[in-house]
């Protein structure tokens, strides 16, 4: 009898794929952390000036936080599920010795 190997794909091999999913954690982490932050600088935007398109600073910096958090989380989620997709079964067995 024969011992079966499993074949080696290129994930198995990969011995980047832990620092790249750590990588995709932080920078999902990042993202988060600025939607959450910007917009509580409230008393670093708490002025006048300047003015866009006649509307005070402070409104028109809240307001901006929309899209831009929204597109943050976006990220953010992006960011996650590349770093899940370099966490997969397949990676993690290669590299905790799991072979059979």
């Amino acid at each position: 009898m024969t011992e079966e190997r499993p074949l080696k794909t290129r994930h198995m091999m990969d011995r980047q794929a832990p620092v790249r999913a750590n990588a995709a954690r932080t920078a999902a982490r990042l993202c988060l952390a600025a939607a959450f932050i910007g917009p509580l600088l409230a008393p670093l935007s708490m002025r006048t000036e300047p003015r866009l398109l006649g509307w005070p600073f402070f409104y028109w910096y809240q307001l901006a936080w929309v899209p831009l958090g929204a597109a943050l989380l976006v990220g953010a989620m992006a960011f996650r599920r590349l770093g899940r997709r370099q966490e997969s079964p397949v990676n993690q067995s290669a590299h905790q010795g799991n072979s059979p």
